[in-house]
């Protein structure tokens, strides 16, 4: 009897093969039609697009391990193996090509974790929200942080001492992971604003935090005016756009905790987006 867990291997094998070479589960099921049988090079030669002897190989072997073809030695060629089909061939095939559409239908679905989830600052001098499905911008904010492994850009126009306790210890662990953080917000020239109060905090760490942490503000200036904050925004992407944040709380008490601030976590394509976007605002940040 055959081994049912060596089958599985197989045509779950095959069906990530097709995943990678489009119809090469048809392209075995035409070649294997003649009697006679095939050998590895006509299989490449007559595929539509050039076929890694790697892919030839491994579908063979997984037809060979399961018993769906035999191979023999072309008698006026005794050094080329000839692969024949056996009665089991049809069967590890169709059930290779239902495993393969399976692929493509998962492949299709979005992880949990790149689905928006809500996000509430819910002030305490309101009655208690019924609805459970949602995080609190401070735990959102510090979750994203201690997730990230390589960078966390944020863009926070508004910072204080309240607000910015827990987070700037989120900032904090994760600049001794080794992830360089990026900090979009405003007022950094002027040395008495909690924004600037913040980076002097994150400098005193010392090497190699203070070298990870980077400070920016954006700043529009025109030959009539003085320069102009431009930065109202309340986002923030880790590891170039793994997953993100979009809302409305600066990185404030009252926004934490007085007033009602909405926003939502995103994942996939979305967060993407914001990664790119942000780099793209660090990017006119650091401009001359």
């Amino acid at each position: 009897m055959q081994d049912s867990s060596l089958r599985f291997e197989a045509v779950v094998g095959l069906a990530l093969l097709e995943e990678r070479c489009s119809g090469l589960l048809g392209h075995l099921d035409a070649h294997f039609a003649h009697p006679s049988g095939t050998t590895e090079d006509e299989l490449r030669s007559g595929y539509g697009a050039p076929l890694a002897n790697a892919d030839v190989a491994a579908s063979l072997s997984w037809l060979e391990r399961v018993g769906a073809v035999e191979t023999r030695v072309r008698p006026e060629a005794r050094t080329v193996t000839l692969y024949k089909a056996t009665e089991l061939l049809p069967e590890v095939l169709r059930e290779a090509k239902l495993a393969a559409a399976a692929v493509v239908a998962v492949r299709k679905q979005p992880r949990p974790e790149d689905l928006p989830f809500l996000v509430v600052s819910w002030p305490g001098s309101l009655p208690p929200l019924r609805s459970a499905r949602w995080r609190s911008s401070r735990i959102a904010i510090i979750d994203l942080l201690d997730s990230a492994k390589s960078t966390a850009t944020m863009l926070f126009p508004f910072v204080d001492r309240t607000g910015v306790d827990e987070v700037s210890a989120a900032i904090q662990r994760a600049l001794e992971r080794g992830v360089a953080v990026t900090l979009l917000t405003r007022y950094l020239r002027d040395p008495q604003s909690p924004n600037a109060h913040l980076m002097q905090r994150i400098r005193f760490l010392g090497e190699p935090a203070s070298r990870l942490f980077r400070p920016l503000q954006l700043a529009v200036r025109s030959d009539k005016e003085q320069s102009r904050e431009v930065l109202h925004a309340k986002v923030m992407a880790v590891d170039g756009g793994e997953r993100g944040y979009v809302g409305s709380a600066n990185l404030t008490g009252t926004a934490m905790d007085e007033s009602l601030e909405v926003g939502v976590l995103v994942g996939g394509h979305t967060a993407g987006a914001l990664g790119a976007l942000l780099e793209e605002i660090v990017a006119l940040a650091e401009a001359p």
